[in-house]
């Protein structure tokens, strides 16, 4: 009886860690393709985002690294 207990919850490991190889790969290719067709647009999304920071965020962590509280 154990073995067939040891039996199923290999089986069972072995489809999550399947489950889990299928969404690396479905993740992989998304990300890929999306990279791939928009590989003229990166400076201006590299430098949208720069602003953005620059901005709001830089300023937000200034203030409270050198805030007198």
């Amino acid at each position: 009886m154990s073995t067939f207990i040891a039996a199923v919850f290999t089986v069972i490991l072995t489809l999550i860690a399947i489950g889990k190889f299928i969404w690396a790969v479905v993740v992989a290719y998304r990300s890929l393709t999306w990279f791939l067709t928009h590989f003229d647009e990166l400076p201006y999304i590299w430098t949208c985002s720069w602003r953005y920071y620059r901005r709001y965020i830089f300023r937000r962590i200034y203030r409270r690294v050198f805030s007198r509280c």
